[in-house]
């Protein structure tokens, strides 16, 4: 019998490496240098001890994709990472800004998913949906305490299905039964300032994204533009082809955009065709502003001589590739470092402006959770009323104190902002009060933008003087 449960042992492990040995070879790994590394016998020992010990049965499947978790986590390197096939999918969504769903741009209120934008001529738009509404219910479903990432995937769906969702607006429910369509994110905004001075903001670079801005140039062109302001402020980069296209069009013919330098220290460069007329340029950047952001406005300000006004850049000066495996899994992969057309590297350094103003205190706030259930009441403390003391006192609304206590100058503070904007004067922190806080504050933001200021103060002088 001993003899008998030897063959079985041994027949078990033959098994479960001739297993493990194809799985891994499916996934185009060469075993020819490997068979005699003793890390990779090692790993097969541990892969052996887990499948025939472990507590659970626990699929082949799980355990491959967390070894190449840990594989590529192996490298410490937070922009290369290994993604299953739904991780892939929603990453394929993001770079290429192509998605199936309702055309609502959502972010958090720590309750429920608020949306914040939405997409020309969507199905939200087309349906009736507003920015401000609260998503209180998703195919009947509540959302409250969703991650927002799950409120996301829960709008989305086939394209021709139909989403039924349960809005909050001023207080009153309301209901929309919206049809999903294939729609693509808008990542750039275009409009002028002034009679000559141009603004494009582009929120990230996105398989389209330079088609729109050529055609958001043109645009404005055809408007009057004289001097144009570009915003990469907190846009998180993209396609390296993408950004190329852009500055190629800004950049005088031949001038640098960016080196490229592979692992064994070869460079590539590559230059601007110059394809569009020259103008004054400014570009606005701050911390946020990473990779591909980072690429255009260092082009912009070492080849173009053009001037970057904002806060230093993230800081992110390599290059991913996405490898498609054959399950539909990825692997985001640095490959290269990029440089600037001087040569610098801005990894951990970042791009540095020109002029450097800092973000107001104010712009710095968060937005106050619109329905928060908690009642705020005369000396009770909590921090959705420090936020909107510190939003007040910004709007020039008189407070005596910013700590979150609840005093008669706050109660006599909200009740006048009521007032200006046609509220119900309570002097309570409502729904609709917070709702309008948040909503004043942005304008305010944009109004009041430091940065996009100097940048038309430079431009009108530039052109005065032209």
């Amino acid at each position: 019998m001993r003899i008998v449960r030897i063959f079985k042992w041994i027949a078990t492990v033959i098994v479960t490496v001739a297993i493990t040995v194809f799985t891994l070879s499916l996934l185009g790994i060469n075993f020819s240098p490997l068979a005699k590394d003793p890390y990779f016998q090692r790993f097969i020992g541990l892969y052996q001890k887990v499948k025939q010990q472990y507590v659970h049965l626990v699929p082949n499947q799980t355990l491959f994709q967390g070894a190449m978790r840990g594989l590529v986590d192996s490298l410490h390197d937070p922009f290369s990472r290994y993604m299953d096939p739904a991780e892939t999918a929603r990453f394929q969504e993001m770079v290429t800004g192509q998605f199936v769903g309702i055309g609502a741009i959502l972010t958090s209120d720590g309750m429920y998913a608020v949306i914040t934008q939405i997409l020309s001529h969507s199905p939200a738009q087309q349906q009736g949906l507003r920015v401000g509404d609260r998503i209180m219910k998703i195919n009947a479903q509540t959302v409250s305490g969703w991650n927002l990432r799950n409120v996301v995937m829960a709008m989305r769906g086939k394209a021709g299905t139909h989403v039924h969702v349960l809005v909050l607006r001023n207080g009153k429910p309301m209901q929309f039964a919206i049809l999903r369509k294939p729609l693509v994110e808008q990542t750039v905004f275009a409009r002028m300032l002034t009679p000559a001075i141009g603004d494009i903001y582009i929120a990230q670079f996105s398989g389209h994204t330079a088609n729109d801005f050529a055609r958001a140039w043109q645009n404005l062109r055809r408007q009057g533009m004289r001097g144009a302001i570009i915003d990469v402020r907190d846009n998180p980069g993209g396609y390296l082809e993408s950004v190329n296209a852009i500055a190629s069009d800004l950049l005088p013919k031949g001038a640098v955009i960016e080196q490229i330098e592979s692992r064994m220290g070869k460079k590539i460069v590559f230059r601007a065709s110059g394809a569009v007329q020259q103008m004054p340029i400014v570009c606005l950047i701050n911390h946020q502003s990473a990779s591909a952001a980072e690429i255009l406005a260092a082009s912009l300000q070492e080849s173009g001589h053009h001037p970057i006004i904002g806060g230093q850049s993230y800081g992110k000066g390599t290059v991913q590739e996405t490898l498609a495996l054959t399950d539909g899994s990825s692997l985001k992969l640095t490959i290269a470092k990029w440089l600037t057309p001087l040569g610098h590297s801005i990894t951990h350094l970042g791009v540095h402006p020109n002029l450097s103003i800092a973000t107001p205190e104010f712009a710095k706030l968060p937005p106050l959770q619109v329905g928060y259930q908690k009642t705020i009441t005369l000396d009770s403390v909590d921090l959705q009323t420090a936020i909107a003391q510190r939003m007040l006192r910004a709007l020039h609304f008189s407070v005596d104190r910013t700590d979150g206590y609840f005093d008669e100058s706050t109660k006599i503070a909200l009740t006048a902002f009521q007032r200006k904007y046609g509220l119900m004067q309570t002097g309570l922190l409502n729904t609709a009060t917070a709702y309008q806080l948040n909503i004043a504050l942005m304008a305010m933001r944009i109004r009041l933008d430091p940065v996009r200021l100097a940048a038309i103060g430079y431009l009108q002088k530039k052109l005065m003087s032209a």
